[in-house]
């Protein structure tokens, strides 16, 4: 296992248009369940532990992003 790499900072040139658009992509898809849910179930401990997953959803996805810029640089999406 390799924990620098897990528990280092990842920084990725923000002039990468694409990896910009990919987190902003993930935060948006993320964001609208996020209201979904909350539109359509009761406030409840149920519905906070959703939201809690899904932006634990949200925050793996970005780092798979940041962690792997690489990729973006390549051109494969």
């Amino acid at each position: 296992m390799n924990l620098e790499y897990i528990f280092g900072y990842h920084a990725h040139p923000a002039d990468i248009p694409q990896v910009k658009l990919t987190h902003e992509l993930i935060n948006r898809q993320m964001r609208g369940a996020a209201e979904m849910v909350v539109d359509h179930t009761p406030v409840c401990e149920e519905q906070d532990v959703a939201i809690r997953k899904l932006q634990e959803a949200m925050f793996w996805a970005n780092a798979a992003v940041a962690r792997n810029h690489e990729h973006y640089i390549e051109g494969i999406d």
